[in-house]
């Protein structure tokens, strides 16, 4: 936590907040429940405090990577005939595997996790770039290349835009499901 240039917690929100999901123990000599529960809501996987065994680091270690591998293997969210890879990032659909930027993969993560609902241009600036700072154009830039390579992929799947309302998945080829 007490690290030269920026805190622990600071870097640790900063990780969390890129959508970097790499498992991470605090090793630190800040012992305050106070203290551990502040690293556990930046986003810490465990947190282990100085002065500690080297044999309790390397099962802490052991355990995490054991459910890092359970969570890998449901690291995919699935709609329609596209499925997402949280991790890898990689779009995948009958026809072709598309790479995403982190933008691109969190915009498709919060519409596959609403894709009842037409999720508000304010919520998914909220909920991709954790503030409402960016503007509705840098927004609709990620849409299009989105939109792009989900084509790419799938002609089954694509964004549907609701005027003044906001995006949601639809299935093009089922009038009945499109929205």
């Amino acid at each position: 936590i007490n690290l030269p240039k920026k805190d622990g917690i600071t870097l640790l929100n900063e990780i969390r907040d890129s959508g970097i999901y790499t498992p991470v123990i605090l090793l630190t000599a800040k012992c305050e429940v106070s203290d551990k529960l502040l690293g556990f809501n930046a986003g810490a996987d465990d947190y282990l405090t100085k002065p500690f065994d080297i044999n309790e680091l390397l099962a802490r270690v052991r355990a995490l990577t054991r459910r890092v591998t359970e969570l890998d293997l449901r690291s995919a969210l699935v709609y329609n005939d596209v499925q997402l890879n949280l991790y890898t990032m990689e779009l995948s659909g009958e026809k072709h595997v598309a790479i995403l930027t982190q933008k691109e993969a969190k915009i498709l993560e919060v519409l596959i996790s609403n894709h009842d609902d037409t999720v508000s241009k304010d919520s998914l600036i909220r909920k991709v770039w954790c503030s409402a700072a960016a503007e509705d154009n840098c927004l609709e830039k990620h849409i299009s290349a989105l939109r792009k390579k989900l084509k790419l992929v799938s002609e089954n799947t694509a964004i549907r835009t609701t005027r003044g309302v906001g995006y949601s998945l639809t299935r093009p080829g089922h009038p009945l499901l499109s929205r």
